[in-house]
């Protein structure tokens, strides 16, 4: 499959890309999340599971675009 994306020119094209991107990325873990084939408790504990780690992550990458060293 082949997907073109033609890249928006101004600053809030390319945050309205990011944001729907974003959307969709969300979309996608709590399909596959549902699909599990475990109890609804242990799919929020797992749902939140990730949240934390895409918070971390995000975190870190914010830290070093701005210079700040990170460890983890």
């Amino acid at each position: 499959m082949k997907i073109r994306v033609h890249m928006p020119d101004t600053e809030e094209g390319i945050q309205q890309l990011k944001m729907k991107v974003a959307e969709i990325h969300v979309e996608a873990i709590i399909n596959n999340i549902q699909k599990l084939p475990c109890e609804a408790d242990r799919k929020l504990e797992l749902f939140n599971t990730i949240k934390i780690e895409i918070r971390k992550r995000a975190e870190k990458n914010n830290k070093s675009r701005l210079g700040i060293k990170v460890t983890v």
